[in-house]
């Protein structure tokens, strides 16, 4: 987990043990799925972002035909995926994410962005920072 951390912009900014103290505060929890396993289908409700620790993962949309458009492939560790989603204020994902190997995937629940901690600890500041940096460089481009 401590190199997917690294390489995540979420973290940035952070040493591998104040990412896991941050997480923890958040209610952070590590999922596994088997190949095929549905991280999240396009009529869930978005409370969780998702930050890839291992394995390869599809982002993809069902069509009326019952046809699967694939509208991404995720596989480096650290990428985060459904973060943009959490924040759009929508009852549903809209896509669906599914494992295309055995994968683990880190969920944070979207209310943890929302405000500091009754702590006000210094790094939960920076990931509302760094999850404000990762919004900006996808508007950006």
């Amino acid at each position: 987990m401590d190199q997917a951390l690294k390489n995540c912009d979420l973290f940035a900014h952070m040493s591998a043990d104040e990412a896991k103290l941050c997480l923890g505060c958040s209610g952070a929890v590590e999922e596994k799925y088997g190949k095929g396993g549905m991280v999240f289908c396009e009529t869930d409700s978005p409370t969780r972002l998702f930050v890839l620790l291992e394995g390869t993962i599809t982002v993809g949309r069902d069509g009326a035909d019952g046809r699967r458009a694939v509208l991404a492939r995720i596989d480096q560790p650290g990428d985060l995926f459904g973060e943009v989603y959490v924040f759009l204020d929508q009852s549903t994902y809209g896509c669906s994410v599914q494992a295309e190997s055995a994968v683990r995937v880190l969920a944070i629940p979207a209310k943890f962005f929302y405000s500091t901690c009754e702590k006000r600890c210094a790094m939960h500041a920076q990931i509302i920072r760094n999850m404000l940096s990762v919004f900006a460089r996808k508007a950006f481009f």
